[in-house]
C-alpha cells in the first residue's frame, strides 16, 4: 500500500479479507487510492479495477460481478488461461441484421452467435 501512496502522493486505505486457510488461501483485497483523505470502513461493492493473480480464480469466484462500467482487468503475468474473450456491439449486430429490439431478439441473437462460435471452434 505504501508503493500506492508514494507514487503520486496518494492517499491509500485497504481492506483485506483472507482465506482460513494457513497457506494457499485466498486473499481479497480492497484497495482505495485517492487524491483527498478516505474515510470508508467497508469491503468495496463495485471495484474499478480487479487483479486475477491466478488462472483458477475464475473457474471458482465470479470476479467480475460488480466491476464497475469501463473497470479495468488485469491477469498478472503468468497466469495461463485457456479461454477466448469476445466482445460485440449488440446493438450494431441487431441493426445488421434488422432485429428487433425485444428481448427475445437478445436471445436470438445469443443463439446465433454460440452456433457460430462453436462450429467455428470444430
Amino acid at each position: 500500500m505504501k508503493v500506492l501512496g508514494d507514487i503520486d502522493k496518494n492517499y491509500v486505505q485497504g481492506y483485506f479479507e483472507y482465506d482460513s486457510k494457513k497457506s494457499g488461501g485466498v486473499t481479497i483485497s480492497h484497495l482505495r487510492v485517492g487524491e483527498t483523505k478516505i474515510n470508508a470502513p467497508y469491503f468495496l461493492t463495485s471495484p474499478d479495477f480487479i487483479v486475477i493473480s491466478k488462472d483458477i480464480y475464475l473457474n471458482r469466484y465470479y470476479c467480475l460481478k460488480d466491476i464497475k462500467k469501463n473497470g479495468i482487468l488485469l491477469f498478472r503475468e503468468g497466469v495461463k488461461f485457456s479461454l477466448r474473450i469476445y466482445i460485440i456491439d449488440s446493438v450494431k449486430f441487431t441493426k445488421d441484421f434488422k432485429l428487433a429490439k425485444a428481448s427475445n431478439s437478445k436471445i436470438f441473437l445469443t443463439q446465433i452467435l454460440l452456433h457460430q462460435l462453436l462450429n467455428s471452434t470444430a
